[in-house]
């Protein structure tokens, strides 16, 4: 059986994978780093209700914000250098008595390093009541981002929600595409086209479990790699993260 392995390093410019790049995410430090759209009893800390740590930030608007009503905790976030590949937008949230006409999410709005803007990219909960539940929301620019407004809110809607535990990163390596073609060059051979989901320097290897078969090495989000055949048992080519992700 035929084993394809890749592994990546991080771009030296770049966070790594993972790392939380919003400042307070679990509002530990209070409203440290958020400015507020609303006033109390709208817009509070609850040490009550929470998911982690100590405090959550508790949002909620009275029956008539069904119609106009915009509470949220807001930060701006500014890249240098603007970050490339898959963004992730993530966290938990809470819900009771929750009626929403509009929006109960992470609502973030981000500019591409030429200035172009990329609206709505939102991590969004089901209204109503219900427990902790976390969201994610992933997407791919088609340019590095420089900047993010990103936001906790709840807006024309009414009953409360709490939020927790927040997230803005750079997306861990995952593949978006995965294309093996067996026989192509005729005979026991492959070809394979797959896509990350950030660009990284990578190397790939195909083993049969015994020898190397073929290597390739790259940077960027493409990978491919190319074996024209040879003698040995093969069956079904297979696809993974093996090897570390850095």
């Amino acid at each position: 059986m035929l084993m394809f392995l890749l592994a990546s390093a991080l771009l030296a410019d770049q966070p790594a994978p993972g790392q939380n790049l919003l400042p307070n995410p679990g509002f530990e430090a209070g409203l440290a780093s958020w400015s507020v759209i609303g006033e109390a009893p709208g817009v509070s800390l609850d040490t009550v209700v929470r998911r982690g740590g100590g405090q959550s930030l508790r949002l909620s608007l009275p029956p008539e914000g069904y119609e106009d009503g915009f509470v949220a905790a807001r930060q701006m976030l500014t890249f240098d250098p603007p970050l490339t590949g898959a963004l992730r937008v993530a966290g938990w949230a809470r819900a009771e008595d929750a009626r929403v006409a509009q929006n109960f999410c992470i609502y973030v709005d981000a500019w591409h390093d030429d200035g172009t803007p990329l609206w709505g990219q939102n991590a969004v909960w089901p209204g109503g009541t219900h427990e902790w539940r976390r969201v994610v929301h992933e997407f791919i620019p088609t340019r590095p981002i420089a900047r993010m407004e990103v936001f906790a809110m709840l807006r024309r809607a009414s009953g409360t929600v709490w939020f927790d535990e927040l997230e803005v990163c750079r997306a861990p390596l995952d593949w978006l595409e995965f294309d093996p073609r067996l026989g192509l060059y005729g005979g026991q051979s492959l070809s394979l086209d797959a896509l990350l989901s950030r660009p990284a320097a990578w190397s790939a290897r195909l083993t049969d479990g015994a020898a190397v078969l073929a290597t390739a090495e790259g940077r960027g989000a493409a990978v491919g790699l190319e074996w024209r055949g040879g003698g040995g048992e093969t069956g079904a080519a297979g696809g993974g993260g093996g090897g570390g992700v850095g």
